[in-house]
């Protein structure tokens, strides 16, 4: 009988690390010193630095089908990007479903699913019992491994002094700290101070920066790239003292972003230097389609509709407002888009391909060179009725990512 052979372990780490998470996961059970190989810290930033990178993309629809007894039907997948452009429905529909997070202790599932470097930050909020002030808190989700954390500590905000529709929430990772990070913003009316909390995976607390109040953020969640949080942003009209209001007439050039540094918990306003000729100016209260920013190929994008068009801009170099420059312009009758509302999802690497979301849960691939429509598709829940779809998109890889840290664990 031969020897048993023993390998060194460094050997193990080695071919362990370029193993996918999927069949990695099931390697667990080897042994225990495997099992708690793999959720060693340094095991884990050594697979993800290993990893392809944004090879899946996380698509969550907030607003989903609703069932037959009145009560939304959660819905979310992890999909492959090559999947995606071959065939959108059959992607979205058979990938890796993210549905009804929930246990006897969270009977709700979380509001918002926010998903960076593998991992999905999920919001949770409530009025209280008193319904005067809202209540805020957060879980952190890795799907690749099922497991999930306790409650984030919690913050208040007293209806009295703050609106609802102002409350911002962006997550992000901090490559100084080596740590994952949630920022939520909401302006005090009374002060007209814009408070930034901040709270690191594994914190017991969150941290306060006051910022002056000089323009108005107009998207709920924060674009997360080369290390910041971002927000599109417009001047504000002020009357009176305590009062601010959008200007409801604004062109490209007069909206800026909103940009929060995580390592150093700061913030800049950039500029929005289209080199475009943006008259007529757009209308944010009443135009279909305003802007909003995006992101495509690991960079911020910037898209609207404008006059039976869609525009889709590029930062190339972020930070550069310089770098603008125009990835699409094209008619929504060349679209063959009825309803004037699209979403740029994602971009090959050659930039040849572009899924769009469209109305009426189409999908359309559009192929740049050609100017040519590769594909339209129409995506709608087995088993229910047709809707609208809303859905939200973020680029990433599948992950380990430990979010045990600091937090109470459960396992789905």
């Amino acid at each position: 009988m031969s020897d048993v052979v023993v390998l060194p372990e460094d050997l193990i780490v080695e071919i362990l690390s370029w193993i996918p998470v999927k069949p990695l996961i099931r390697f667990r059970c080897v042994s225990k010193s495997w099992n708690s190989l793999i959720f060693t810290p340094k095991f884990i930033k050594l697979h993800f630095q290993r990893s392809p990178k944004y090879t899946h993309i996380f698509v969550n629809f907030p607003f989903p089908f609703i069932k037959y007894d009145f009560k939304p039907s959660n819905f979310a997948s992890i999909c492959s990007l090559r999947d995606l452009f071959e065939s959108p429905s059959s992607a979205i529909r058979h990938g890796r479903r993210l549905v009804g997070i929930r246990d006897g202790s969270y009977p709700d599932c979380a509001n918002v699913k926010i998903f960076c470097k593998g991992l999905v930050c999920l919001l949770y909020y409530d009025c209280g019992y008193d319904n005067l002030k809202e209540h805020y808190y957060f879980r952190f989700w890795n799907p690749a491994t099922k497991l999930i954390s306790g409650e984030s500590p919690r913050f208040f905000l007293c209806r009295s002094n703050y609106r609802s529709t102002d409350v911002q929430f962006g997550f992000g990772f901090d490559n100084l700290s080596d740590t994952f990070k949630v920022v939520a913003m909401a302006v005090d009316i009374k002060s007209q101070q814009r408070e930034v909390r901040v709270h690191c995976l594994g914190d017991m607390d969150w941290r306060k920066v006051l910022i002056p109040c000089g323009h108005r953020i107009l998207s709920f969640e924060g674009k997360f790239v080369g290390g910041t949080i971002n927000w599109l942003a417009c001047p504000t009209v002020v009357f009176g003292s305590n009062t601010t209001q959008i200007d409801p007439v604004v062109t490209v050039h007069q909206l800026v972003i909103f940009s929060f540094d995580l390592k150093n918990e700061t913030y800049k306003y950039i500029p929005m230097s289209i080199p475009i000729d943006s008259k007529p100016p757009m209308s944010l209260l009443i135009d279909s389609s305003p802007p909003e920013l995006g992101i495509l190929n690991h960079c911020l994008c910037l898209y609207y509709d404008r006059m039976e068009t869609f525009v889709v801009w590029l930062m190339r170099e972020f930070g550069d407002d310089k770098s603008w420059t125009q990835l699409l312009n094209i008619s929504y009758e060349h679209l063959q888009i009825h309803k004037p509302f699209c979403t740029p999802i994602c971009m090959s690497n050659d930039e040849e391909l572009v899924l769009l979301q469209c109305s009426d849960s189409q999908w359309v691939v559009y192929k740049k060179r050609d100017n040519r429509i590769n594909l339209i598709e129409e995506f709608h829940e087995e088993g229910e009725d047709k809707g609208i779809l809303v859905p939200s998109f973020k680029s990433g890889r599948v992950a380990l990512i430990d979010v045990t840290s600091g937090h109470r664990l459960r396992t789905f």
